[in-house]
């Protein structure tokens, strides 16, 4: 984690791998990144969806091809929009699922890379809302 913070600059807030993101493997390096950005990085910025446009940008830019625009949802009690991505390179098999919210003047985005959607799905499965921090304002 950075000490302090730089206006403008995306945190990650967690960021989990299947095996260190340099090793050259075989397969998907399965992935959970959790991010914030401050809204004032895009003075536009409405809603969530708003914020879509610069994550297709970057996936596209990977090599990914979108699966499904951004929808509703929904993950406990909590509303989020959620976009879903594949590639194929060779012989492997790339899906991310990205679930994004606009809380507090930050975006919240939670990113999930795996080998399929069964992979993806059972991650964001583990992903839940408690504490005081989990109530919609």
């Amino acid at each position: 984690m950075r000490e302090g913070s730089e206006a403008g600059k995306s945190l990650v807030m967690l960021g989990v791998f299947q095996h260190p993101p340099e090793v050259t493997a075989e397969s998907t390096n399965s992935a959970v990144v959790f991010a914030a950005e401050s809204t004032s990085t895009y003075p536009k910025l409405k809603t969530a969806l708003d914020y879509f446009g610069p994550i297709e940008e970057v996936t596209k830019a990977k090599g990914f091809d979108t699966i499904n625009a951004p929808y509703t949802f929904t993950l406990g009690t909590r509303e989020l929009l959620r976009a879903d991505f594949s590639k194929q390179v060779g012989n492997v098999s790339f899906f991310q699922s990205t679930l994004v919210t606009v809380q507090k003047g930050y975006i919240v985005s939670f990113t999930f890379l795996g080998s399929d959607n069964d992979e993806v799905e059972g991650l964001i499965e583990k992903l839940s809302f408690s504490g005081k921090g989990a109530s919609r304002k």
